[in-house]
């Protein structure tokens, strides 16, 4: 490997005029100190892309706010209403009905639907008492 190569020509080009195998021209250009740019792997190896912090749809009464859920003012008040009513005793259908003849409306649509209670209480049914003491904190708040 006497003879000086021009810049930019790939291990491949010089193994093939050479008759070597690109590892041993790879290896020798290391020990003499020669500077390679980074292969592709490294590239892709580079910085990734931070984790993302909002997975999914937020739930009902909830905002994000640079990625942490926070209480929404707007419909903590709702979420309390419809889990009371649904404790109560109340359909799905009934707390709808209900929401829609108050005028209140959903984060989106026009009316409440059976479809949107059931989500909100499923969504919500495992941490009620964690959300009934969040309501509280941020009705006094």
């Amino acid at each position: 490997m006497t003879e000086l190569y021009e810049f930019g020509r790939s291990l491949r080009e010089i193994s093939k005029e050479l008759g070597l195998a690109k590892t041993t021209i790879l290896n020798t250009l290391k020990q003499a100190g020669v500077t390679l740019r980074p292969s592709n792997a490294d590239y892709h190896r580079g910085p990734s892309k931070p984790p993302r912090s909002s997975v999914g749809n937020t739930p009902y009464g909830f905002a994000r706010l640079r990625g942490k859920l926070v209480v929404d003012a707007k419909e903590i008040e709702t979420l309390r209403q419809i889990i009371n009513l649904w404790r109560s005793g109340k359909t799905f259908h009934a707390i709808a009905i209900q929401l829609n003849s108050q005028g209140i409306k959903p984060r989106k649509g026009k009316a409440w639907q059976y479809a949107s209670i059931q989500s909100v209480i499923q969504h919500h049914k495992t941490d009620l008492n964690r959300i009934e003491e969040i309501i509280t904190w941020a009705s006094k708040n």
